[in-house]
């Protein structure tokens, strides 16, 4: 494609404003109308495959459905020599994507307003039966309108109707959308429905109010692990973020999709009270070195004493990646004890006794052998599920207030394999 290319005899391309895997999108002029459009194109390499055709026009008709003031506007569909194109409005502003990246985190409000344009968005777009399934920043547009914000949701290129099967789109266990962003049932290979937006939304709502990814790693096996199956990080040991946030994304984000928010519009409105219009609520954020002593001196933080055991600990017939199975202390003091399942880097899943609650400050004491004083690893409560168990009451789920050490990771793991 070039500047100057007439398509369909109705519009004249001037210029490239985007490229994406599948297409590029143009600015373009509508030669009756003399008025300026955005043209999204699908690569030539592309245009001979059937399946890549299919998931274009669909779009178009999903996208034509979704009357919504934040979902963009199509105008048109069609082919060109061979060239399947789709027109839109043009907007003016910046991506969400370029926003972050030009300020890092956003204000509260802006945060919120960004949240629930995209929930209005989404919700429309369950309701006729679409799974956006690439919810990012790249795929959200913000317009400033003097002192209001509006917000659409770009690109539903990739949706998936949910009211009758849509075959030949993708080969079987093909993965549609954007890893940092993507739901565990998407990266799995599973069944998606709209919760899987909802997954990808609570990703989005951490970034603009912490700037920082949720889950990131520096190769793809690394990345699906740390979604699937690595503790959630938990925002308030990464940044400062108003008291509820943490178990707001946890929410968002955990794995068990009937514990997950079920709605758009259940999500933000859980999110207004913490982001909101007239929203007062304390922030909270990492703790630094004099504050982790503090909590070791915590009268009200549960001490938990662990240590090491060469027992592998397993889920079914699968191994979790970069677990360090452990057991229970010698001691066998059971209000204190806790035997903890899947330990990494920045978390563990642990089964206790003691009732432990969302936010509760913890102190782990990892003891590598019978002489040493313990490793004290302050830790906060992200999750607690009740147990149907004579012994253990409860599975709790803690992020590490600071990263395990490197040396600290080598000796667990050398003890458990000893």
């Amino acid at each position: 494609m070039s500047t100057g290319r007439i398509l369909a005899g109705k519009y004249c391309l001037l210029h490239q404003l985007g490229q994406g895997g599948m297409g590029s999108v143009w600015a373009a002029e509508h030669l009756a109308l003399r008025s300026q459009v955005a043209v999204k194109l699908i690569e030539s390499q592309h245009a001979a495959n059937p399946n890549a055709v299919l998931r274009f026009e669909q779009e178009a008709r999903a996208a034509a459905k979704l009357r919504s003031a934040h979902v963009v506007q199509v105008l048109d569909f069609g082919v060109d020599d061979g060239s399947p194109y789709l027109v839109m409005e043009l907007l003016e502003g910046e991506s969400l994507a370029t926003r972050l990246a030009n300020h890092g985190a956003l204000p509260p409000l802006e945060s919120f307003t960004v949240v629930n344009h995209i929930a209005h968005a989404i919700t429309r777009a369950h309701s006729q039966g679409f799974v956006h399934r690439d919810l990012k920043p790249d795929n959200v547009f913000m317009i400033d309108e003097g002192e209001e914000l509006l917000v659409k949701v770009l690109d539903f290129g990739i949706a998936k109707a949910l009211l009758g099967p849509t075959r030949g789109l993708t080969d079987t266990g093909a993965l549609l959308g954007t890893p940092h962003y993507a739901s565990p049932e998407q990266l799995e290979a599973k069944a998606v429905d709209s919760r899987s937006d909802l997954w990808s939304l609570g990703v989005v709502a951490f970034e603009c109010v912490t700037g920082l990814l949720p889950f990131d790693a520096p190769s793809l096996p690394a990345l699906l692990r740390a979604i699937c199956y690595d503790p959630v990080v938990v925002p308030s040991a990464v940044a400062r973020v108003p008291v509820g946030f943490d178990a707001w994304f946890l929410r968002a984000t955990t794995r068990d999709r009937e514990r997950r928010f079920q709605s758009a519009r259940e999500l933000s409105d859980e999110l207004r009270a913490l982001l909101g219009p007239g929203a007062h609520v304390p922030w909270i954020g990492p703790l630094d070195d004099d504050d982790v002593t503090q909590v070791a001196r915590n009268a009200r933080a549960l001490e938990l004493h662990t240590y090491p055991t060469a027992d592998a600990e397993r889920r079914g017939d699968v191994r979790i990646p970069s677990s360090i199975p452990v057991g229970i202390n010698r001691k066998r003091d059971l209000r204190h004890t806790a035997l903890i399942h899947n330990a990494s880097r920045g978390g563990a899943l642990l089964v206790t006794r003691h009732p432990c609650k969302v936010d509760q400050e913890l102190v782990l004491t990892l003891h590598l052998d019978s002489a040493d004083q313990g490793e004290v690893v302050p830790a906060r409560v992200v999750r607690v599920i009740p147990r149907v168990d004579a012994m253990w009451k409860f599975e709790v789920g803690v992020q590490f207030k600071r990263p395990l050490s490197d040396d600290l990771i080598e000796r667990l793991e050398a003890k458990s394999q000893s």
